[in-house]
């Protein structure tokens, strides 16, 4: 009977310490892996490149108009109606070539009348200062008739660079590039007659924005591409920029 008792007392002795025994190695794991997880891994992956010298390239395209290096711009210094027209866009022309003749008709024939009037005061006033010398009139007398004759000179002054004026002429040698008006036109003062393409040179003029005019100094070398010449490539500086951008662009190839 005693044998009975100590076996069954015997294997649950052995099955409490085999749980303890189990218990005790799930605590250790479930510590390795709490552990493991506050671990921060530090391996960062990159991709590793060999250095090498490239030149930073920041091109700027931009389109522009090419334009005469000199073009003379010439404006009516007289009013009336064009009787003669002599040349027209495209022609040649030297220094003293008449391109407009303007009517004058009515300015000579009042010079005609302003110079026998001269011719009469001047009479008058040999006249008054021949009658001083007698003492039969008096020096108020002289003196308006020689006011009077500088009045008609300072007219025929006048008559005589207005009618200069009605023969429009080239102020230099070149070629007429815009001409603006034709035979029978009315013209003002200030009214645009031509202009002068004068000398052999060219230059482009491009309109660049805000945000590109720092990107352009002057005396840099640039590249021009001409569409009418089948894109062939010339040579340039940048001469002038001005000291105010455009809000748009309206080619200028600029390599840096």
């Amino acid at each position: 009977m005693k044998i009975r008792i100590i076996i069954p007392v015997a294997v649950s002795i052995i099955l409490i310490a085999l749980m303890i025994w189990k218990l005790s190695a799930n605590k250790e794991g479930m510590e390795k892996k709490l552990e493991q997880s506050t671990v921060v891994n530090m391996t960062i992956p990159v991709i590793v490149e060999k250095p090498e010298l490239l030149r930073l390239q920041n091109n700027l395209s931009l389109h522009g108009s090419i334009i005469p290096d000199n073009e003379i711009l010439i404006l009516s210094k007289a009013q009336g109606t064009i009787t003669r027209k002599y040349k027209r866009m495209g022609d040649s022309v030297k220094k003293g070539d008449i391109i407009v003749q303007i009517e004058n008709e009515v300015l000579k024939k009042a010079l005609v009348s302003t110079r026998a009037d001269y011719e009469k005061k001047a009479n008058d006033v040999q006249r008054y200062e021949s009658l001083q010398m007698q003492g039969a009139v008096a020096q108020q007398e002289v003196e308006n008739a020689q006011l009077s004759l500088r009045e008609v000179e300072r007219r025929i002054t006048e008559l005589e660079d207005q009618i200069a004026h009605t023969t429009i002429v080239a102020p230099s040698s070149g070629i007429i590039s815009k001409d603006f008006v034709e035979d029978g036109q009315w013209v003002t003062t200030g009214s645009e007659i031509a202009h002068i393409f004068s000398g052999n040179g060219l230059k482009l003029q491009v309109s660049i924005t805000e945000a590109d005019i720092l990107k352009i100094n002057k005396g840099e070398q640039v590249k021009v591409h001409l569409p009418s010449l089948n894109n062939e490539s010339f040579s340039g500086v940048v001469y002038r920029v001005a000291p105010t951008a455009m809000s748009y662009i309206p080619t200028l190839w600029k390599s840096c």
